[in-house]
């Protein structure tokens, strides 16, 4: 896991340069800041930098495809990037589609993160049922180095909400230690309903603690970010700190969610914010981990979780016991 990052509102952003060298992600989002991306590329060669540049949601999918690669083709280093094409505003298998044929078309084509559908979206069915959108999948798949499908897939305070058929389970002794294919995940895990697309690549580029309205009925209401969950938190791990909770639900998430899969990596939301926004519409000072470096610490070190040690045999499974090294010969008999 990684971080979807506020590029414009970094508080420091050497530390977050350092942080990437060290962790090494396979993928990071910067949003608005593309010498801090490269910055970033340049840190850690290997890792795959989503680039984006705000638009309101369903800028660009009300407009012809071509726009945005002409838009995107006018961007400094855009081959070292890859692009997102719009925000939550679900599939448009259409429009993907007609970006990639253009981008293919292209001597050096774009590498874009597609879709970036909101959590709970689309309906369970529709990689299946949509013949546009499985058609949409199999082309990102048949051209995976320059097409990936991102996704938002976020929890409410707890792993569990939505996760294996639960609607939320706030004990971790009843919280299962291996996943079971036959439940169906509504947020977090959701991912799978795309079914089996050979080749396809899947990143999370949004997640971690939101408000999910389907679930103020059924369990309760918590609003978006971790700092609005942290009174939760409090209450069910009173011996956890605000970050070590946060962070073993990241953990369970990814472990139950995504480990061993297609899916390769998730980003955090967000890293860096606007502090003018506090108490606005659109507040993710609340949703903000940079200040939480001993959040950073316990990712980059990703060990069991504190409340979840008896994960660890299913985790770290105990390796087999290493046969007994062969005899020495016997001696030369004399002669």
């Amino acid at each position: 896991m990684f971080f979807n990052i506020h590029g414009q509102f970094v508080k420091e952003p050497q530390y977050l340069i350092e942080l990437t060298a060290h962790m090494k992600p396979k993928w990071a989002l910067v949003m608005d800041n593309i010498p801090l991306a490269l910055q970033l590329k340049a840190a850690s060669p290997n890792t795959n930098i989503i680039h984006r540049i705000y638009k309101p949601n369903g800028y660009w999918v009300d407009r012809n495809p071509s726009e945005w690669i002409q838009f995107h083709l006018g961007l400094p280093e855009r081959d070292s990037l890859w692009h997102y094409t719009d925000n939550e505003v679900g599939v448009r298998p259409h429009w993907h589609t007609d970006l990639m044929a253009r981008s293919l078309d292209m001597k050096t084509p774009l590498k874009a993160v597609l879709c970036n559908t909101s959590t709970g979206s689309p309906h369970l069915l529709e990689w299946k049922l949509n013949p546009a959108s499985k058609a949409m999948l199999e082309m990102a798949a048949d051209h995976r180095d320059h097409f990936v499908l991102g996704l938002h897939e976020y929890f409410m305070a707890l792993a569990t909400t939505g996760l294996q058929d639960t609607i939320a389970e706030a004990d971790t002794s009843k919280w299962p230690v291996t996943r079971d294919d036959k439940k169906t995940d509504y947020h977090i895990g959701r991912w799978r309903s795309v079914g089996e697309i050979p080749g396809l690549r899947i990143v999370i580029t949004e997640t971690g603690t939101d408000d999910l309205t389907d679930l103020h009925d059924r369990f309760m209401k918590i609003e978006g970010g971790w700092e609005k969950a942290a009174p939760f938190w409090r209450r069910w791990y009173p011996a956890l700190t605000t970050e070590e909770a946060y962070y073993m639900n990241l953990w369970y998430a990814w472990h139950i969610g995504y480990s061993n899969s297609i899916v390769e990596d998730a980003m955090i939301y967000c890293f860096g914010s606007n502090p003018a926004s506090r108490g606005g519409h659109d507040d993710w000072t609340r949703f903000d981990v940079e200040n939480l470096r001993r959040l950073h610490k316990l990712i980059a070190e990703w060990k069991i979780p504190k409340g979840l040690e008896r994960m660890a045999p299913y985790v770290n499974p105990t390796k087999p016991a290493e046969p007994p090294p062969p005899p020495p010969p016997p001696p030369p008999l004399p002669k």
